[in-house]
């Protein structure tokens, strides 16, 4: 009968029993597996640390750049939110009517239709005029938020740089180490 471990020279692993070597399903587990004396691996141990290092620092700035990028598309979306907003003013704004003689507001009444119809576009001047402010108000909230999805765009862009800078540099170090080997 075949068992799970008979392709791992167990005895090269002093740390390692037969039974946690069948436990974790054939395979020793990393925390408890030594590399056996005298081999490459147990010889380059410092550098294999390094280069996971390495590996951590490329996979935490990919991480970043993703993290900024969703934080750019959030911030583009409240952007659509507050366009939506100001054309909700400006339809209101739209909406609002103006009184004029012989338009079929009139009332019977010559003067009192006169003063009514001074009254009333009066009434909604000021009606217009607040709903032009609001409306302004969203607009700078919208120039401002603008200005921080241009920032967060910088961002994104400054740091997809220094990763394919460091991309290039591991290139050129590997390389290096690999042609005078």
């Amino acid at each position: 009968m075949s068992t799970p471990f008979q392709f791992y020279d167990v005895d090269a692993y002093p740390t390692v029993s037969k039974q946690s070597v069948i436990d974790q399903g054939g395979l020793p587990a990393l925390e408890s597996a030594q590399d056996p004396p005298g081999s490459v691996y147990a010889d380059n141990q410092v550098t294999f640390n390094k280069t996971l290092v390495l590996n951590t620092t490329f996979d935490l700035l990919t991480k970043m750049i993703g993290m900024l990028q969703n934080a750019a598309v959030a911030q583009a979306n409240r952007i659509t939110f507050l366009t939506q907003w100001q054309d909700a003013y400006t339809s209101a704004t739209n909406q609002i009517h103006s009184f004029a003689a012989n338009n079929g507001d009139a009332y019977d009444d010559a003067n009192d239709d006169a003063n009514m119809m001074t009254s009333l576009n009066q009434t909604n001047s000021i009606y217009s005029t607040e709903e032009g402010n609001r409306r302004q108000v969203v607009a700078t909230d919208a120039q401002s938020l603008q200005t921080s999805v241009n920032q967060t765009a910088d961002a994104v862009n400054s740091q997809s740089n220094l990763a394919t800078s460091f991309l290039q540099t591991m290139s050129t170090l590997l390389s290096t180490v690999f042609k005078s080997g």
